[in-house]
């Protein structure tokens, strides 16, 4: 944990000397992205300006494509796996996805690595969304990975690429798995691939009778498909849907903010602060959310309408821009994942917007610096509003 706490604090360094980047800077760096020839400097190049203008990047990234080299796959994937934004990240998947399955598969593959965890986290969410499912036995194999975001993000993978032939494979897995986060998303997985509990149950009927610790993960497993939290998914993710987030303009247009005058401006004056220390995390705002409201309603999110509702008690309480900040970026994450097709107000929704809210927190704020990540996590799906 001293490691991602100093890797935190130098990358909050790092993002507040971010400025406002002008034309000119723009214009080089995607001169360098798109037609440069030193694939390091072409990586540097595609981080600086997809971090500071999305939508400058997103047509850069059109251009990347119209040339058609087969290794620019490997280079969205790179670029992929470093970027904590969850639209780019996607926009990037849904980039290599263009040089065909084998070349997609590859790239992202590639970026597994144990000594880069965070990184390899990034390329299994990549092959998820590939839905490929030549991707499955080495997202099995990583359900055994000493680090636990590992294997939770291989058994969410899981989940996209197999079929319901596979089943029998999730079943054993998430029995035999020693990872109790990652044996809840596998229980999960067997939902989706076999289209409901009942089956799923069913399945599960051959380890209920066993001794010791089979017979416990069975009735465990059982548990957690009676909860009800997470049905089954029906996996209507399209990755050309994140072509839609990057408007044609440049500059993403701010939602209304509606609710009493002393509270709104307390969020504006957020916005215009997370808009100059991370234009990234403010496209994903703009482009997710179509107005926020300083109320009193009981509902956090209006999914279809794209609402946020904040809390009048919270904000009249709430002195620092960076709480602002973190929960705006929690919900409109968790907004964008309902737009993609994911769960919207269910468990897998909820845990992967407070993720990538708690890493926008590593960014910019001493929010989370000194959270462990996990116990993080557990703490708020005590609390979350489902």
């Amino acid at each position: 944990m001293t490691q991602i706490r100093r890797f935190g604090l130098t990358v909050l360094i790092l993002a507040l000397s971010v400025s406002a980047a002008t034309a000119d800077e723009l214009s080089e760096l995607k001169q360098t992205f798109v037609s440069g020839t030193d694939a390091k400097d072409r990586l540097a190049a595609g981080m600086d300006l997809a971090l500071k203008n999305p939508d400058a990047f997103a047509k850069a990234v059109d251009e990347v494509l119209k040339a058609k080299l087969p290794a620019d796959a490997e280079l969205f994937a790179r670029i992929a796996v470093k970027l904590k934004v969850r639209h780019l990240r996607l926009l990037l998947v849904w980039a290599a996805s263009q040089y065909g399955p084998e070349a997609s598969l590859a790239a992202f593959l590639d970026r597994i690595d144990n000594d880069y965890p965070m990184e390899s986290v990034r390329a299994i969410e990549g092959l998820g969304f590939l839905r490929n499912h030549g991707a499955l036995s080495r997202l099995m194999d990583l359900l055994r990975s000493p680090n636990e975001l590992i294997a939770v993000q291989a058994a969410r993978a899981i989940g996209r690429v197999g079929s319901k032939g596979d089943a029998g494979l999730v079943l054993d897995a998430a029995i035999a798995v020693d990872n109790g986060h990652a044996r809840v998303h596998l229980v999960w997985a067997l939902q989706d691939l076999t289209g409901g509990k009942g089956t799923a149950q069913k399945m599960l009927a051959k380890y209920m009778g066993k001794q010791g610790t089979q017979g416990f993960r069975a009735k465990e497993a059982m548990a957690i498909l009676e909860d009800g939290i997470a049905p089954p998914e029906d996996y209507k993710v399209k990755l050309e849907t994140i072509r839609t987030f990057f408007g044609k303009k440049d500059s993403p247009k701010l939602p209304p903010i509606d609710g009493p005058k002393d509270e709104t401006e307390k969020v504006k004056k957020a916005l215009a602060e997370l808009a100059k220390k991370s234009p990234a995390w403010y496209h994903l705002v703009c482009a997710t959310l179509s107005q926020i409201k300083v109320s009193g309603a009981p509902d956090i999110l209006d999914h279809k309408a794209g609402i946020l509702h904040l809390r009048f008690l919270d904000v009249s309480k709430w002195d620092r821009s960076e709480l602002f900040e973190y929960y705006i970026v929690r919900y409109a994450t968790i907004l964008f994942l309902g737009k993609m097709g994911d769960p919207l107000d269910k468990h897998r929704g909820w845990e992967e917007g407070m993720m990538e809210g708690w890493w926008y927190a590593m960014d910019h704020t001493q929010i989370a610096l000194d959270e462990d990540l996990l116990k993080f996590i557990q703490e708020a799906l005590k609390n979350a509003p489902w």
